[in-house]
């Protein structure tokens, strides 16, 4: 992973959750950390690692994360044994 990617990281485990974080830093990250992207219907992506699976929809109109789903990209992350 490089600075940005960390710096995403250590963001998405930051309390309280940060209102900031965009789609592209998101998926950045998870791309580093191997987890494999794979697009559904409409806007929904699915990211797969350790037969874990994380569903989100790709935010619109807006780039940035609700703090739902900051949180729910925190407990995947938990779930593959990515620690802050």
């Amino acid at each position: 992973m490089n600075s940005k990617q960390t710096k995403t990281k250590c963001a998405v485990f930051a309390q309280p959750t940060p209102k900031n974080i965009t789609w592209n830093e998101v998926v950045s990250m998870l791309l580093a950390l191997e987890c494999v992207m794979a697009e559904r219907d409409g806007s929904r992506v699915a990211f797969t690692k350790n037969n874990e699976v994380l569903h989100l929809h790709r935010p619109h109109p807006e780039n940035t994360l609700k703090i739902y789903k900051v949180q729910q990209v925190r407990n995947f992350l938990l779930r593959i044994g990515e620690m802050p």
